[in-house]
This record gives C-alpha cells, structure tokens and sequence, in this order.
C-alpha cells in the first residue's frame, strides 16, 4: 500500500510540474481563447453546408445563383477563423508566454514572431491553371496559414518568443532612450536590436531550408504534423491519450492540460478538413475531432461524469453522497463536472479512478463505431462547452437525432457501469465510519 501511495505521489508531483509549465500553459490558454473563433467557424458550416447548401433546407425557395452568393458570407468568416488559425495561434502563444515569463514588453514578442510566420513562407506558390502551372509571388496561401501549419505555429511561437526574450534581456542590445520620450517608443527602440536580429535568424533558417529544396512548412508537417496526427487522431492513439488524460485528472491535474497540449492541435485540423468537405458538399472526412472529444468523452464533464451522478441517486445510500449528487446535478448537465469530481471525491479516490478512465473509453468505442458503419455522420459543429447534455450533441451533428441517441446510450452504458463503484465506495465509508466508532 505504501508503495502504491508513494508511485501515485510521485506521478501526482511531475503532472503538476509539468502542468505548471509555462510553455505547456501557453499552448494550453491559447486553444482554450480560440473557443470564440472555433464557434464561429463553426455554425459559419452548419449555415453554409445545412441551409444554403444546393439541397439544403432554403434550396427549395432559392435559385442556385442566390445561395452561391450567400455562401460567399460564410467563405468570408471561414477565412478569417480557421483559414488563419495558425497566424492566430502563434500569436496567442508568444502572448501568453509572454504574459507566463514576466516579459514586459509582449506586444513586441508578439509582432516579432508574426513576422517570423511570414518570414519562413515559400517565397513562390505553385498554381494550376486548367493548362499550366505557374510560380506565383507576393502570395501566401491559406495552407500555411490554415490549421496544416498549426505545429509550425506552435515551434515558432514557443521558440521564436524565448529567442526574442532572450536578446531583449540583453541590456548589451538595448537602445535605452532619454527621459521624458513616451513609454511606447522607448519599448521599441528597447526591443529594436532584439527584432532585427530575430527576423535574421529565422531568415537564414528558412534560406537554409529552400538551399536544402525544402521549407520549413513542409519539413514540419512532413516528418512530425503528419506522423503525429495519424498517430494520436487514430482510434488506438487517441483512446490512449484519452485514458491518460481522464487518469490525470484524478491526480488534482485537469485533462485540458492534457487535451489541450497533446490532442487539440490535431482535432482541430480534423474539424477543419471536416468543414472544408461539407462547405464543398461533401462527407466530413475525420470520425475523429474536436467534437468528437467534446461532445461523446464527455458527458456532464470529464469522466463522463453525469452518469456518476445518475449512478449515486440509483444505488446512492450515503445521506452525504446523495446530497453532494444533489448540488452536482445541475452543473453536469451543463457539463461542468467539477462540483462531483472534487466534492465526492473522484479525484486521488483509487475506487473512483477505474470508471471516470473506463467510460470516456467505452464511449470513445461506441462513437467510432456509430460513425464507422454509417449510423451517425461525423460531428461538424464546435458549440460553448456548458451546452446542455444531448442538446449540444443536436447542434453538433447538424440535427440527427440519431447522434442524440447514440450519446444518450452512452450515458446508460456509463450509468451501469459507474453503480458497482458507487456502491463499494459507500462500503468503504461505512467500514470508516465502524472503525471511527469502534
């Protein structure tokens, strides 16, 4: 037992730690202020695809001429969410870690690493015409920019900022200005210096790469984008990840710092290929995505966790249990499972630990399988994560009901398999309190 005890306090001790990182935080509250956007995009497809769509819920009442041009709406909020995403990203993690390191001055890390993203871009973009193939300039394409560039986004935005930070602290590289120059200019001038010498970097990285017939788009998406996300997007490798995540948590470690870090990167540019198909008219290509994860792991919050509550008032006894089953209700219905998981508790409770890991798998399982053999179409739409329970799996779907339903079994599943549990942790507590009164 004390063995046991000790290998959880160490795994307790090093997740911590490595939650605590700061370049593990950046990227983690960078996905997490990309909600808003993924929204939009979002319903942006369910419009285009469902409503505006040739064969759509308006293509009855309007000429085919008239929904092109109304889908031309949504092509713009497209490009301007996930078309972009990486731009944004890299963006958003030079700021947070930025914000992380204590730097003062992250507007300058900031725009020093969106110039690198452009710096590091093919100069020349191949494009077809229905007889040629040109080399176009002064060109960037949404491929480098859209989520395939998300990976190159998080390398730059990780190194090119420590980089940047690095030579800003170098009081050797700073152009200190007199007193009385306004606050803003006297930053710049301070961070003068530490930009040129970035951009060159990164210029000579890239000038190497085009020397070698490469890019660094390509080195990367090539030998780690693309590996990684057959990897931990397919159904071995994702349930994997998964199961690590739920277990963190209930060490005190939120799956996020998980999800967010090892998965999001990846779901999101499945959600993404997932929206490109069906604005174009076609089937969503990925079973596996950020809606996915969302809507089918979990239920009620991580763990699936409204089953547990389900699965107390069924076979709870405990007066206490019941109570805190009470207070939990609403928000897992909402899927904010916290109230449960740290009232009951799940989280460092060795009884609880099997089926908070065991149900996100078995609906992963579930799921895959709806989708697989054609029961369900993948999910296609990102909502707010404290959507009700079933309603956000409606939305998520496009309306089948029959993803509603496959989502509904899985909460039965999880119920039945959260009740032996519920039931020998209440033994447990009553063997605790025998022994308090002996």
């Amino acid at each position: 037992m004390n063995t046991s005890n000790t290998f959880l306090n160490k795994i307790t001790v090093f997740s911590r730690k490595l939650a605590a990182n700061n370049y593990i935080k950046s990227i983690q509250s960078s996905f997490m202020a990309f909600i808003p956007l993924m929204m939009l995009s979002s319903f942006a497809t369910l419009f285009s695809s469902l409503i505006f769509n040739d064969g759509g819920i308006l293509s009855g009442f309007m000429t085919a001429e008239t929904l092109e041009s109304i889908r031309t709406i949504f092509t713009s909020v497209t490009n301007g969410t996930n078309n972009i995403i990486s731009l944004a990203l890299a963006v958003a993690i030079s700021y947070y870690l930025s914000k992380y390191k204590n730097f003062d001055n992250p507007i300058g890390a900031v725009l020093s690493v969106l110039s690198i993203m452009v710096i590091i871009m093919p100069l020349t973009l191949a494009v077809t015409s229905e007889e040629t193939t040109i080399n176009a300039t002064n060109m960037i394409s949404f491929t480098y920019t859209g989520t395939s560039g998300i990976i190159v986004a998080m390398i730059i935005g990780l190194i090119g900022t420590t980089i940047f930070m690095k030579l800003s602290n170098n009081t050797h590289l700073q152009i200190k200005m007199p007193a009385g120059v306004p606050e803003v200019s006297a930053k710049s001038f301070n961070v003068l210096i530490p930009t040129i010498l970035t951009g060159f970097i990164f210029a000579i990285i890239a000038f190497i790469f085009r020397l070698a017939g490469t890019t660094i788009y390509q080195f990367v998406v090539s030998l780690i984008q693309v590996p990684l996300k057959g990897l931990v997007t397919g159904l071995p490798g994702f349930t994997f990840v998964a199961a690590i995540a739920s277990f963190v948590f209930t060490l005190g470690i939120h799956s996020s710092a998980v999800n967010n870090v090892v998965l999001r990167p990846f779901l999101a540019a499945n959600m993404n290929e997932n929206m490109i198909a069906l604005s174009a008219g076609l089937k969503a290509p990925n079973i596996i995505s950020d809606a996915f994860m969302d809507y089918y792991l979990r239920i009620g919050g991580a763990g699936c966790i409204l089953a547990l509550v389900i699965a107390i008032f069924i076979v709870g006894k405990k007066k206490q249990n019941r109570e805190i089953a009470k207070i939990a209700s609403i928000p897992a219905l909402f899927n904010i499972g916290e109230p449960i998981i740290f009232g009951l508790p799940v989280m460092l409770n060795p009884i609880m630990i099997v089926p908070f890991v065991l149900c996100p798998t078995v609906c992963i399982l579930l799921g895959y399988a709806a989708t697989a053999i054609g029961f369900v179409d993948p999910l296609i739409v990102y909502t707010p994560a404290t959507t009700p329970v079933i309603f956000a799996t409606f939305i998520g779907s496009g309306g089948d009901l029959k993803a509603c339903l496959v989502q509904a079994v899985m909460l039965v599943i999880c119920t039945l398999i959260y009740m032996p549990f519920v039931k020998l942790y209440e033994r447990t507590l009553v063997d605790e309190d025998e022994e308090a009164n002996d």
